[in-house]
C-alpha cells in the first residue's frame, strides 16, 4: 500500500466537517474530524478499510495520548455511524463477521498514479451503494468484471493477482489438488485447527488473546483464512504471520490500558494476567477503564 494519501485542501469545508461540528458538542466535533481522516489514511488503495476502533483511535490520536485515553471505542463507532447516516461519505459493511467501511469519495480525491496494491479487505457489495442511491465505483465493476464468481466470496481484490513462494511445496500442492490436510494431535503443544486451515499451539493462541484481546485474535484468524483460501497461499507459520498483520495493521496491544475479563466482568490495570484471578477465564477485552472501576469490581463481586 502507497504510504501517501492525498487529502483534499477542502476538507474542512466539507459537508461532512459541518455535520460534525454542528451535531456534536464541545470538541468532540474536532476529535470525530480526526478519526474521519484516519479513516483515510488507514484504507487499502481502493478506499477500504477495518473496521476496528482500537486500531482507528490509535491512529486518529496517537500525537495526543491525552485526548485518546479519554475518547472510547463507542465514540468512534457513533462517530462513524453519523458519517455514514448523514452524509454516506463512508459506508459499513460486513464479510465473514468481519465489520468493514468503505469511503465513497475515493476514485474522486485519490487520483494518484501509483498501481494499487494487492488487499486482504473483502470489496464491498455493490448492493450497498445501491441501497443508498449511490453510484458504484469504477474499480468495484472492474472487479467484479474480473471475477468468475457472481458474490464477493474472495477476500481481496483480484485485481493483481500476485504469486509468491508459498504454495510451491508439498502442503501448496496438496492445497491446489483440492486434499485436506489432516488435523494434528491435540496434546499439549501441538498445533490446533482454528476454522478451517488455520493451526495455532495453546500457547500461541494464549498469547495472540493476551495481547490483543480475543476480539481481535479471532478476526485476524478469520482474516488468514479467507486470505489463505482465496489466494491459494500457505505459511509455514500462521502465529508469526498473525503477529505480522497485527504490526502491519498497527492494531495496539493491550498495555496500560486496563483490561475487562469475559467471564466475570472483573476489571484491572495495565497487561492482563495470564488468567483471570477470580473465575480463571483465559479471555480478556482491552479498553479505557470507567473512572469507578473498582467499585463495579466491588458489585460484581457480590453477584
Amino acid at each position: 500500500m502507497p504510504e501517501r494519501r492525498m487529502i483534499s485542501r477542502d476538507i474542512y469545508d466539507s459537508s461532512v466537517a459541518w455535520t460534525l461540528g454542528t451535531q456534536l458538542e464541545g470538541y468532540d466535533g474536532l476529535k470525530a474530524q480526526r478519526v474521519w481522516e484516519a479513516l483515510i489514511l488507514l484504507a487499502d488503495d481502493y478506499g477500504n478499510g477495518k473496521l476496528i476502533p482500537a486500531m482507528i483511535r490509535k491512529k486518529a490520536f496517537a500525537s495526543v495520548p491525552d485526548v485518546e485515553k479519554d475518547v472510547t471505542e463507542d465514540d468512534i463507532i457513533k462517530w462513524i455511524n453519523l458519517i455514514e447516516a448523514m452524509e454516506k461519505a463512508v459506508l459499513t459493511y460486513e464479510y465473514a463477521g468481519q465489520k468493514f467501511y468503505t469511503l465513497t469519495g475515493w476514485e474522486h480525491y485519490q487520483r494518484g498514479n501509483w498501481r494499487p496494491e494487492e488487499s486482504n479487505i473483502p470489496l464491498p457489495p455493490k448492493e450497498l451503494f445501491i441501497k443508498y442511491g449511490l453510484s458504484i465505483p469504477n474499480f468495484i465493476l472492474k472487479a467484479l468484471d474480473k471475477s468468475e464468481k457472481s458474490k464477493l466470496e474472495v477476500l481481496g481484490t483480484e485485481l493483481n493477482e500476485g504469486k509468491g513462494r508459498e504454495g510451491n511445496g508439498k502442503e501448496g500442492k496438496e492445497r491446489k489438488e483440492g486434499k485436506e490436510e489432516p488435523p494434528p494431535a491435540l496434546s499439549d503443544g501441538e498445533k490446533k485447527r482454528h476454522l478451517n486451515s488455520v493451526y495455532l499451539t495453546d500457547g500461541e493462541y494464549r498469547d495472540l488473546r493476551k495481547r490483543y484481546g480475543i476480539q481481535a485474535t479471532d478476526s485476524m484468524i478469520q482474516d488468514l483464512e479467507l486470505y489463505m483460501k482465496s489466494k491459494n497461499k500457505s505459511y509455514d507459520s500462521h502465529y508469526d504471520t498473525i503477529l505480522r498483520w497485527f504490526k502491519r495493521d498497527k492494531v495496539p496491544e493491550i498495555n496500560n490500558l486496563g483490561w475487562k475479563c469475559l467471564g466475570c466482568s472483573l476489571m484491572g490495570q495495565d497487561k492482563p494476567p495470564d488468567k483471570c484471578p477470580r473465575c480463571g477465564t483465559l479471555d480478556f477485552t482491552n479498553g479505557k477503564l470507567q473512572d469507578n472501576w473498582k467499585e463495579l469490581n466491588q458489585k460484581t463481586a457480590n453477584k
